[in-house]
């Protein structure tokens, strides 16, 4: 009798010491709060511009940023459907935790105001000399849609308290960790890229829900990796010695910055600077938003 109960005490131990082995070390962490906002105090940083390859210094107000990227169930709430199902066979993880993706630039314009209106904040950006998207029209699909011009000529009021898409400014001092800037960590929290940072090394070819890795020294996740996020400015070289930029008046294309699931380490440096066609979907751009603190 003693010899089958020593017997299954250790049965017993073999199997939880197995279970233990293969599951993911405990996070006793709280879970992420979609939606929540870290302060960023205001300060000056340097960095280098890559397409000129030369030191630039720029100075930052404060301001309050997404601790997450958007996600798909923030989204839904606001627009009322989902665009990470457009196509159901073909993506790369549709959940309610996951950021958002398949959203154009044009389409975040309209999911700031919108958010803005509905906590009682200032929408921020106006078309047509109107703030409420019901009056912008469709979204345009394509360049050569009428109202493709009236759209990239979008005003955004800096003093207002709704959302709005960081500056890149914004979000590459964020990224360093703010007055933590000087650690000079090459991705966002760390030289270890996969403490930070959902890429093509580890995703496994998918999204992962906010929050699963380290965050950076001011407590923001992700923005290394799993989705490039939208920033407000036109594609053009940093202005060195200025305060508060928000990009080059006309372009092309918008930045976007911090690389994503499919990326290699190389795209995803804090520095790295990238762009997109304003109403282009894709399955690794998503965004986080920034507000007034």
């Amino acid at each position: 009798m003693k010899k089958w109960i020593l017997a299954a005490m250790l049965a017993g131990f073999i199997f939880m010491s197995c279970e233990d082995s293969s599951s993911e070390p405990d996070n006793n962490d709280p879970p992420p709060v979609p939606g929540e906002m870290v302060t960023v105090a205001g300060g000056t940083f340097t960095t280098t511009d890559p397409s000129k390859q030369t030191p630039v210094s720029i100075t930052v107000s404060s301001f309050s940023i997404g601790k997450y990227e958007v996600t798909q169930k923030e989204w839904e709430d606001v627009m009322g459907s989902n665009p990470a199902e457009y196509d159901p066979t073909n993506n790369v993880g549709v959940a309610d935790d996951n950021p958002v993706f398949h959203v154009s630039w044009f389409d975040i314009l309209v999911f700031c105001n919108k958010k803005s209106v509905l906590d009682g904040l200032t929408p921020c950006y106006t078309i047509n000399a109107s703030t409420d998207p019901a009056d912008w029209g469709a979204i345009p699909e394509y360049s050569s849609d009428p109202t493709f011009n009236a759209w990239n000529a979008v005003e955004c009021d800096w003093d207002a308290t709704g959302y709005r898409l960081p500056t890149e400014a914004e979000w590459e001092f964020a990224a360093w960790g703010g007055i933590n800037w000087t650690d000079g960590y090459i991705y966002s929290g760390s030289n270890t890229i996969g403490d930070v940072a959902w890429y093509d090394g580890n995703s496994g070819s998918e999204l992962h829900s906010i929050g699963t890795k380290s965050p950076n020294q001011l407590g923001i996740y992700d923005m290394t990796g799993n989705l490039y996020e939208y920033c407000w400015d036109w594609y053009a070289p940093y202005v060195d010695n200025s305060t508060d930029p928000t990009g080059a008046p006309t372009g092309d294309m918008r930045i976007v910055r911090g690389g994503s699931w499919m990326s290699m380490p190389a795209n995803c440096v804090v520095n790295g600077r990238y762009r997109e066609y304003p109403n282009t979907r894709y399955d690794y751009n998503g965004f986080r938003v920034v507000k007034k603190p």
